[in-house]
């Protein structure tokens, strides 16, 4: 009995394997299904695994499938509702993406090597999608094409169009202002960005690439625009607590920059200013409607034809620097040229409020404002104790300052740094400058440009400064003041900007005061960022710390008799000045003080 029932066992045993194996199904599961993609331009989901069976539907490039299992060569996936078989050789688990070509030409290659054929020849800015990875080459698919590109002029920052959106803008071959410029821009000028390097942008314009601070372009695009009212003041802010630089009478045409907040940020003629966006209207003027009435016919005998006086040509000076010089008389038209302050040219004609002018072989139009014919307007004032200086860098090269004290300079203000880290740079001219000067006794100032986004940013840039003047004390170079430079947002978010940027200046100034010893500190600015984009209350009002410096970058042509509505210690007043022992033209300043207090 025993034995018969080791048997009946053994049988049952035997028959419930077999069974088993007969119901079980040929296809492998996957102990956890992932997520794949379509490298091939279209594959085949089938209901079957091999190539003989029913397709269920068509699946392209880079669609995601749920892989669930394998039978052979053929992966078990499920698209949406639908499962089915595919080729798991046009599988992969790289997740495809966009990018972009970042070099002016990309040659698509049929495998991932230059010895082999190439496709199609892709230019910057072509849109990709990149769905795999062979060593330093990507590959990739456009259109219907696809092959592998060196992953190196592969960028995933995502092309944008910007406007400049300030007066100039210099487009330099590296991302530092101490580079070579590749070409000006002006404001409202399109730009394409295409990446960044810290605080710049590199962007194409025409077939020219290049780098500027992000700061100085925005997303807004300009248009043209007229005023509505018989009188129009244009300010140096966003409200009329703001100076009034000049005024505007009806139909007079703009260009729209920036707009919000019930203010509009607009270009006539020469000037950038400020207006209220309610008196001025999109578009172009109306033309002026003449009503004729008419009149009984009266026989006169014929007049001789008056004689036309032909214009007297007159010498001037530009009074404005920087100043556009238009193919019209119209701040829409091209313009044909830029002429610094105090340039000599020749008034050759006259057209309503618009002169027409000759510099070097080349005419066009100003306003007639922005031109005068007595130098006298550009002197100073120079009340009792003030002092006139200099403010140097690497531009200005080798400086004779023997010559620049018989002149009549008492200081010179010289570029020590700007940035920190990787982007920090030392000018190559700061030290050997500052101990010339200071052997010809000359009061020795120094400046850092300011690039910090951050708090940690402005503390690790304070230490860079301190570090490039102690090894200039250790030279017997002594200081006696010393600025922050601060004209750029430094990628700030334009909603925060006032208040980020002047705690990040705040923390500059505090580590340069309390871990090295520096008291004697100031700001350098324009008056716009001075009243739009500092809190001067707030950076005064700080406990403990002297006196903090304003330094003033505003020029003669500004309308600087109308005041920039706060105090300044120090007055950049022309950035084309003539001092004798410097090469070409130099920043010059005036102090309006002997002693610091405070």
């Amino acid at each position: 009995m025993k034995k018969w029932s080791k048997s009946l066992a053994a049988v049952l045993l035997f028959l419930s394997v077999f069974v088993g194996l007969l119901t079980t199904p040929m296809t492998t599961e996957a102990a956890s299904s992932y997520t794949a993609y379509v490298t091939a331009s279209s594959l085949r989901l089938q209901n079957q695994a091999g190539s003989r069976y029913k397709t269920v539907r068509t699946l392209y490039r880079s669609t995601a499938v749920t892989v669930t299992g394998k039978k052979g060569s053929y992966a078990k996936v499920r698209y949406g509702r639908e499962s089915g078989y595919v080729q798991s050789r046009y599988l992969s688990k790289f997740r495809p993406y966009s990018a972009y070509v970042s070099a002016p030409s990309l040659n698509v290659r049929n495998r991932a090597s230059t010895h082999f054929k190439s496709v199609v020849l892709l230019r910057r800015l072509t849109r990709v999608t990149v769905f795999g990875r062979s060593g330093s080459y990507l590959e990739v698919s456009v259109g219907s094409r696809s092959g592998y590109v060196q992953s190196k002029y592969i960028s995933t920052f995502r092309p944008f169009s910007a406007y400049v959106n300030s007066p100039t803008l210099s487009v330099r071959d590296r991302a530092s202002n101490r580079f070579r410029t590749v070409t000006l821009l002006h404001m409202g000028a399109k730009v394409t960005v295409f990446g960044r390097s810290g605080s710049y942008s590199v962007v194409l314009v025409g077939s020219r690439v290049g780098y500027v601070p992000s700061g100085y372009l925005g997303n807004f695009i300009p248009y043209g625009a007229y005023v509505t009212v018989s009188s129009l003041s244009v300010r140096t802010g966003p409200s009329t607590h703001y100076s009034v630089i000049r005024y505007l009478y009806k139909n007079t045409k703009v260009t729209v920059y920036t707009a919000g907040g019930g203010w509009s940020k607009v270009v006539a003629g020469g000037t950038n200013g400020y207006v209220s966006s309610t008196y001025i209207k999109r578009g172009s003027p109306p033309k002026p409607v003449v009503k004729v009435q008419p009149q009984p016919v009266v026989y006169k005998p014929q007049a001789a034809a008056p004689q036309v006086q032909a214009f007297k040509v007159y010498s001037a000076y530009i009074g404005y620097d920087n100043l556009n010089v238009h193919k019209s008389p119209d701040t829409q038209s091209t313009v044909v040229m830029q002429l610094r302050e105090r340039t000599k040219i020749s008034v050759i004609g006259q057209s309503g409020s618009w002169v027409k002018i000759s510099y070097g072989g080349k005419t066009g139009y100003v306003l007639k404002d922005n031109v005068t014919t007595n130098l006298s307007d550009f002197n100073l004032p120079r009340p009792s104790g003030s002092q006139l200086g200099i403010d140097i860098s690497h531009y200005q090269g080798t400086v004779n300052f023997t010559g620049v004290k018989k002149s009549g300079i008492s200081f010179v203000v010289i570029k020590a740094s700007q940035g920190s880290g990787s982007s920090s740079i030392t000018d190559s001219y700061f030290l050997n400058n500052a101990v010339a000067a200071q052997k010809t006794g000359l009061s020795i100032n120094a400046y850092h440009f300011f690039t910090a986004a951050t708090i940690s940013d402005a503390n690790k840039e304070a230490d860079n400064f301190a570090r490039i003047l102690n090894a200039a004390a250790k030279k017997g170079v002594k200081f006696q003041n010393l600025y922050l430079d601060v004209e750029t947002s430094n990628n700030i978010p334009t909603k925060s900007l006032k208040s980020t940027l002047t705690n990040n200046v705040l923390a500059f100034l505090s580590r340069m005061r309390i871990n090295y010893h520096y008291s004697n500190l100031g700001i350098y600015s324009n008056s716009f960022y001075f009243n739009n984009n500092l809190d001067l209350n707030k950076i005064e009002a700080q406990p403990g710390q002297q006196r903090i410096l304003i330094w003033l970058s505003r020029y003669r042509g500004e309308s600087t008799y109308l005041g920039p509505g706060f105090s300044a210690d120090l007055w950049q007043y022309t950035s084309n000045g003539t001092v004798s022992g410097v090469n070409g033209a130099v920043d010059q300043d005036i102090a309006y003080f002997t002693t610091y207090t405070n």
